[in-house]
């Protein structure tokens, strides 16, 4: 009697999982997925405290597909020298369907953090370098899920870990503008 219970149960959770996956199946297969256009929009400063001040990096993300993602997260942090001076943790990605999707990306800033990194970023600023090199350390991982409608389908949990090196531009002719206008602003007081 408990192994034919057993066997009914296991044939409907493979049932189940096989229609959960023809969903997925029928979703990807009716469109020709293409590539999100993400842009950055802004950023804001949070409340300070004495080690740190969050930092809130918003973007917008156009996805252009009739589906939509949903269940996929992310961890990274920004090393310049091999000192961390950003880090984000379990930050949800989800792009709605033919549609744009505000993604907030939170990252505090601690104080000790950047002060030993700091050393190497102003060196490339002020001995003229046009990047500054910085490694990301990037997990994402999830149970991606499709939808569109009505319909949904999750697909395999994973977790995909990558390191990058990413040369980031500086800019030297804002950088001295606000030293100019620092210097200029330190004038009209004496």
């Amino acid at each position: 009697m408990l192994k034919a219970i057993s066997m009914r149960l296991f044939l409907i959770l493979t049932v189940l999982s096989l229609l959960a996956g023809c969903t997925v199946v029928n979703l990807l297969k009716e469109s020709r997925l293409k590539k999100p256009n993400i842009k950055y929009v802004s950023h804001e400063l949070g409340e300070p405290t004495l080690e740190k001040v969050p930092l809130f990096l918003h973007f917008n993300a156009h996805n252009k597909n009739d589906v939509g993602l949903k269940n996929v997260f992310v961890n990274y942090e920004l090393l310049s020298e091999g000192k961390r001076f950003l880090k984000g943790e379990n930050i949800e990605l989800t792009l709605v369907p033919k549609g744009d999707t505000k993604i907030i990306v939170p990252a505090d800033i601690v104080y000790k953090d950047i002060l030993d990194a700091l050393g190497s970023v102003a060196e490339g600023v002020f001995s003229g370098k046009k990047t500054l090199r910085v490694l990301a350390n990037v997990n994402v991982y999830g149970t991606p899920t499709v939808y569109s409608g009505d319909e949904e389908g999750a697909l395999f949990s994973f977790s995909y870990s990558t390191s990058e090196v990413i040369d980031i531009p500086i800019p030297h002719n804002e950088i001295q503008n606000k030293a100019k206008e620092s210097l200029d602003k330190l004038k009209k007081l004496f």
